[in-house]
C-alpha cells in the first residue's frame, strides 16, 4: 500500500484567535499542533491560551512533500528544511450524500466512510519500515513535547492538598453514607497503626494490581456491592485494574504510550482473550515508580496519557490519574486531574492516617463510583468493550419548547477539534433521529464568553418564523435551524473551588441543528458558487439589520453548501423553486432519506449556509455592556483586527464579517483549481509563489496585518496573476469586492473598510447572473472515482473527463443542476439494486447498517479530522 508523501508531516498551523477584552490580555496561547499522517482537517485552529514561555512569532515547521508516491526513507530524506505552509481547506466531499443513501450508496460506502482508509489509519506502523517510522517518531515526538509542555506550564504552581481530593475528588455524595467510620472498622484497616492492614511487599505493576484489585474486592464486601463475596457478574459500572498495557501500548491512540496500570470495566478485562485494551475503554490509569524525585516527569507521563484518553473518548470530561511511588515501607501516592481547563496535581500523601482513608475514598470512586464521577458523559451511551459512541441524549430548550428530551442515533463523527487538551474541544457528530439527519456539536466554551450560540440560535429562528412569508421564502435553507440545545451544568470551575490563580473556566454545551452541509471547496462551478455567497451575504444582512446579531467568525470552515433535492420541477424560477420545496426548514427534503423516490432524474440546488455561532454577539448589547468584541480565525480576521494596538481599540461590526467574507472566496480561488480539486500549496516550477501561504505561516496579528495589506496592496501582481486559470474570468469579481471594501485606494492599512451588505451583494449578483447565462460544465456530485485527481493535484480536461457521468446541462438553470441518473459510473444503480436485494421493506436509513459500525463514531472515520502519525515513548 502506497501514501502520499504529502499526507505526512503536514501540520495543523493556525490557531482560532478569538478572545473577549473582559479576560486578561494573554488569554490564548500559540500550540504547535501534531502534524498529521493523513489528509489535515480543516478546523486546524486551535483554542488555546497564551503563555510567556511560548512566543506569539514563534513559527510552525512546515513540512510536506511535492508528489504523491508511495513511503520509502529516501522521499522523507529529500524534503527540504522550509516548506510553504499549508492552508487548512476542507477537502471537496458531498456529505450531505447521506441524506439519499438509496441514490449514493456506493459513494458514501467508498468515499465518505472507507474501510481501507479506517485500517490503514489504524495500522500505520505495518506499512512504514523502521527508517521512515524512526524518521516520523522523531520529527512529530518534538510537535508532541511541545503541546505537552504547553499543558504542563499551565498547571497550578501551587499543589492541591488532602482536602482537595477528600472533597472534590471524591466527595461524600459520590460515596456510601458514613463512608470513613465504614471503612474504618472493616479489615481493610488497621485502626491501632492508623494504616493499612496490608500492603503489597514489592512495588510493581502486577503486585500493585493485585492489591488494587483486592482493595476493590474488599470495599465491594464491606458496603455490600457483592452476593457471598462475590461481585455481580452482570454489573456493567464494575472497574478493576489491568497491567497488560505496561509493556504494549493500548490501540487507539495517535502516539504509543504504555500506562503502568489501567482502569477497565470487569466486562472489558473478562473479554481481553478476545478484545486488546484500547485507549477508548480506558476509564483511569496510574503510574508506579520506585523513585522519589520523578514528579516532573511522571506528570509529564500522565499528561500525555491524559490527552490520549481525551482524543479517543468523545465522553471523556475530565481525567483522573495516580501516581504510586516510592520504597517499602515509606509508600506514597499523589493525584492528577486533567480537565478541559488545564491539569490540577496534588501534593504527596502517605499510606496511614486522614491520607491513608482519603486513598480509600479515591479507589471505591474509582473501582464503584457512578461513572460521572470519574469523567464519563453517561448522556452518551457507548459500548463498553470498543468505546464507540452509538447514541447521543440531549435536553434542553427549542424554538418551541422550553424543555424537551431527544436520544438521536450516531451515525459518523464529521469533526474533532486536533491537538489539544484545554480548550474548546468540539466535536461534531452526523447523527439521525427517525429517519431524519442533523448536525451534533459537544464543546467547551469559555463560560465568561458574555453571548451564547443557543441564544442566538433561538432569537434568529423565532425572528425569521414570525416573518412575512416572503422573507421566509428569501431565507429559506439559509439559515441553522436550532433542534434542541444544551448547556449543561458541568463547569470546570467546580474542580478548582479551593484553588488560587484559576484559569477561565470552561462550560460543557451540545446544540443539534438542520440542515447538514457540503464543505465550500465541494461547489460545481462558478455559478453555484455565486449563489451560496450571496445567500451567506443576505443571511449576514438580516441577522445585524433585523436580529442585530453579527456571527463573528466567517471562515472556509463555518459556510457550507446545503443541497436540495427537488422532483418535478416545471419551472426553474427561484420563486417557484421555493414554492416547490418547504419554506420551513424542518421540513426541507435535504434532511429526510426518501428511499425509492419515484423521481429517478432528481434536481439539486444549492444554497448557502451559514453555521458556527460560537461567536456571534448581539450589536446592541455589545454597545449598552460595552464589550470590545475581537474574534475570528486568523487568516481570515479583517485588517482592522489585526492591526489593533489592543482589544479593548477594536470592536467588531458586520463590515468585518464581509472583509473575511472577501478571504475566504481568494482562499477558494488561490487554492482549487476548479471544482471538486484542492490545488497543491507548494507551486510548480513554471508557476509563481504563492503568496496567499504567508497568511497561514503569520501567528504575530501585526505581522500578518503587514503581509495581508501588501499583497491587497498589489493585488494584481500578488493574487490574480497566481490564480489558477480556472479563475482567469473571476479576475473582476475579486476587483469589484476589493473596491467595495476599501474603494480602490491603497494602502489599505489606512483605508476604512466601507462595505455594506448591499454594495457587496451587487458585486456577487453580477456576478451569479453573469455565470447563470455561461456553458460551464457542472462538476458531478458524489463522484466515486474523482474525475479530476492526479499527482500534482491538478485538474485533468475538464471539458469532457472531468464531467465524465456528470450533467452538462448549461447552469442557466437558475439555483439548481440536474442530474442524470447515473450517479457517475452508475454508482447509484449499484447502490440501487444492492438495496432492493438486501430487503426492500427496510425503514428509509437502513441503508445506514451497511456501514461497518466502527466507522460511524471513531475519530478515524472523520472527513476533515486525521489521525496522527505514531510516535511512542515510555
Amino acid at each position: 500500500m502506497s501514501y502520499p508523501s504529502k499526507a505526512i508531516l503536514c501540520p495543523s498551523n493556525a490557531i482560532d484567535s478569538s478572545y473577549y477584552s473582559t479576560e486578561p490580555s494573554c488569554e490564548y496561547a500559540i500550540r504547535r499542533p501534531i502534524p498529521y499522517a493523513f489528509e489535515e482537517s480543516d478546523d486546524d485552529y486551535v483554542e488555546c491560551r497564551m503563555f510567556s514561555t511560548l512566543s506569539s512569532t514563534t513559527s510552525m515547521s512546515q513540512s510536506s512533500s511535492t508528489e504523491d508516491q508511495a513511503l520509502p526513507p529516501p522521499i522523507l530524506a529529500q524534503l527540504p528544511s522550509r516548506k510553504p505552509p499549508r492552508p487548512a481547506l476542507p477537502r471537496s466531499l458531498n456529505v450531505t450524500a447521506y441524506t439519499k443513501g438509496d441514490l449514493y450508496l456506493s459513494y458514501v460506502q467508498s468515499v465518505l466512510t472507507p474501510a481501507s482508509a479506517h485500517l490503514a489509519r489504524s495500522s500505520l506502523t505495518t506499512i512504514l519500515d523502521t527508517k521512515a517510522l524512526s524518521y516520523l517518531r522523531k520529527e512529530n515526538g518534538a510537535q508532541f513535547d511541545n503541546l505537552i509542555a504547553c499543558e504542563i506550564s499551565q498547571a497550578e504552581e501551587k499543589k492541591a492538598p488532602l482536602t482537595w481530593v477528600r472533597d472534590v475528588v471524591a466527595p461524600n455524595l459520590a460515596l456510601p453514607a458514613n463512608f470513613n467510620n465504614t471503612f474504618r472498622d472493616s479489615k481493610l484497616w488497621n485502626s491501632s497503626t492508623e494504616s493499612w492492614s496490608a500492603l503489597p511487599l514489592q512495588f510493581d505493576e502486577p503486585s500493585l494490581m493485585q492489591w488494587l484489585n483486592w482493595v476493590a474486592h474488599e470495599l465491594a464486601i464491606v458496603f455490600k456491592l457483592s452476593e457471598n463475596g462475590k461481585l455481580n457478574p452482570k454489573d456493567d459500572r464494575s472497574r478493576s485494574w489491568d497491567n497488560s498495557c505496561a509493556t504494549i501500548s493500548p490501540e487507539g491512540g495517535t502516539i504509543l504510550r504504555k500506562p503502568d496500570l489501567c482502569l477497565l470495566f470487569r466486562q472489558t478485562r473478562q473479554a481481553g482473550i478476545e478484545i486488546k485494551t484500547a485507549w477508548p475503554v480506558i476509564q483511569a490509569f496510574a503510574e508506579v515508580t520506585k523513585k522519589t524525585n520523578t514528579h516532573g516527569q511522571v506528570l509529564r507521563n500522565i499528561v500525555e496519557k491524559a490527552y490520549l484518553m481525551f482524543e479517543s473518548q468523545p465522553y471523556r470530561r475530565f481525567v483522573i490519574a495516580l501516581r504510586f511511588f516510592g520504597k517499602p515501607p515509606k509508600y506514597k501516592w499523589s493525584l492528577v486531574l486533567v480537565d478541559r481547563s488545564g491539569v490540577i496535581f496534588s501534593n504527596e500523601f502517605n499510606f496511614s492516617g486522614s491520607d491513608g482513608t482519603t486513598l480509600a475514598r479515591v479507589l471505591y470512586l474509582l473501582s464503584h463510583g457512578e461513572p460521572n464521577h470519574i469523567g464519563i458523559d453517561e448522556t452518551m451511551t457507548t459500548d463498553s468493550n470498543t468505546g464507540i459512541v452509538t447514541d447521543i441524549t440531549v435536553t434542553g430548550q427549542t424554538p418551541t419548547q422550553p424543555m424537551v428530551e431527544r436520544k438521536f442515533k450516531v451515525v459518523r463523527l464529521l469533526h474533532a477539534a486536533t491537538a489539544q487538551i484545554s480548550g474548546r474541544a468540539t466535536r461534531v457528530w452526523l447523527v439521525s433521529e427517525e429517519g431524519r439527519f442533523y448536525i451534533l456539536k459537544d464543546s467547551w466554551p469559555l463560560q465568561s464568553q458574555p453571548f451564547s450560540e443557543i441564544k442566538h440560535l433561538l432569537q434568529i429562528n423565532k425572528k425569521i418564523q414570525a416573518d412575512t412569508k416572503e422573507t421566509r421564502a428569501a431565507l429559506a435553507h439559509t439559515y441553522p435551524v436550532l433542534i434542541v440545545g444544551q448547556d449543561f451544568q458541568d463547569i470546570t470551575s467546580r474542580h478548582r473551588l479551593e484553588l488560587p490563580n484559576k484559569p477561565p473556566p470552561r462550560t460543557h454545551r451540545r446544540i443539534v441543528t438542520e440542515p447538514i452541509g457540503d464543505p465550500l471547496t465541494s461547489f460545481r462551478n462558478k455559478f453555484e458558487l455565486c449563489s451560496v455567497l450571496c445567500d451567506v451575504v443576505a443571511y449576514l444582512k438580516y441577522m445585524a439589520d433585523e436580529c442585530r446579531i453579527c456571527h463573528g467568525d466567517i471562515s472556509i470552515k463555518n459556510i457550507v453548501i446545503n443541497r436540495i433535492w427537488v422532483a418535478n420541477v416545471v419551472d426553474n424560477d427561484d420563486s417557484s423553486v421555493i414554492e416547490s420545496s418547504s419554506v420551513d426548514s424542518n421540513n426541507s427534503n435535504n434532511n429526510r432519506n426518501t428511499s425509492g423516490s419515484s423521481n429517478s432524474n432528481p434536481e439539486i440546488k444549492a444554497y448557502g449556509l451559514l453555521i458556527d455561532n460560537d461567536n456571534s454577539f448581539d450589536l446592541d448589547d455589545a454597545a449598552e455592556q460595552g464589550y470590545r468584541i475581537n474574534s475570528g480565525t486568523l487568516p481570515f480576521v479583517a485588517l482592522d483586527s489585526l492591526n489593533s494596538n489592543s482589544s479593548s481599540n477594536f470592536m467588531h461590526q458586520p463590515k468585518h464579517d464581509l472583509e473575511s467574507l472577501f478571504y475566504v472566496l481568494l482562499a477558494i480561488c488561490t487554492y482549487t483549481t476548479g471544482p471538486g480539486n484542492l490545488r497543491n500549496h507548494i507551486p510548480e516550477a513554471e508557476e509563481l509563489s504563492i503568496c496567499l501561504n504567508e497568511w497561514w505561516d503569520h501567528f504575530d496579528r501585526h505581522q500578518l496585518a503587514r503581509c495581508k495589506a501588501a499583497q491587497l496592496d498589489y493585488f494584481d501582481s500578488f493574487v490574480l496573476d497566481r490564480l489558477p486559470s480556472y479563475w482567469a474570468d473571476f479576475h473582476p469579481v475579486l476587483q469589484g469586492l476589493h473596491t467595495v471594501l476599501w474603494g480602490g485606494e491603497c494602502p489599505v492599512l489606512k483605508q476604512e473598510n466601507i462595505a455594506t451588505h448591499d454594495t457587496f451583494l451587487k458585486v456577487l449578483t453580477e456576478a451569479r447572473e453573469k455565470y447563470r447565462n455561461t456553458n460551464e460544465d457542472v462538476y458531478p456530485y458524489a463522484p466515486t472515482n474523482n474525475p479530476q485527481s492526479n499527482k500534482r493535484g491538478r485538474p485533468r480536461n475538464t471539458a469532457d473527463k472531468s464531467a465524465k457521468g456528470a450533467d452538462t446541462k448549461s447552469s442557466s438553470q437558475k439555483r439548481g443542476f440536474k442530474d442524470n441518473g447515473k450517479d457517475d459510473d452508475e454508482g447509484s444503480q449499484r447502490g440501487k439494486k444492492a438495496a432492493r436485494a438486501d430487503n426492500s421493506n427496510r425503514m428509509s436509513t437502513s441503508w445506514v447498517e451497511a456501514i461497518p459500525h466502527d466507522l460511524r463514531s471513531h475519530r478515524f472515520s472523520s472527513y476533515i479530522d486525521s489521525a496522527a502519525p505514531i510516535v511512542t515513548r515510555k
